[in-house]
């Protein structure tokens, strides 16, 4: 299990089997590995892990405000 961090330092989530959950266990998405990216439940883009423990959105992602229906979770 990875812990992953905001940009204050606080606890936001878990990396666990390429599945990330919300502190409290809840599924909230996964890693796509190849776009080394996170995804939620329905397919958009979440963030990237920067400095190796922070899950930040980058504002210029190529990835930001796409739905990917190939991605969702089900």
């Amino acid at each position: 299990m990875q812990y992953l961090f905001n940009s204050r330092g606080q606890h936001i989530a878990n990396l666990v089997n390429g599945q990330l959950h919300a502190p409290t266990g809840q599924n909230i998405g996964h890693y796509l590995e190849g776009q080394a990216i996170f995804i939620d439940m329905r397919g958009r883009y979440l963030g990237e892990i920067i400095f190796e423990n922070r899950l930040l959105s980058r504002r210029n992602s190529p990835h930001l405000g796409q739905l990917r229906q190939s991605w969702k979770c089900r």
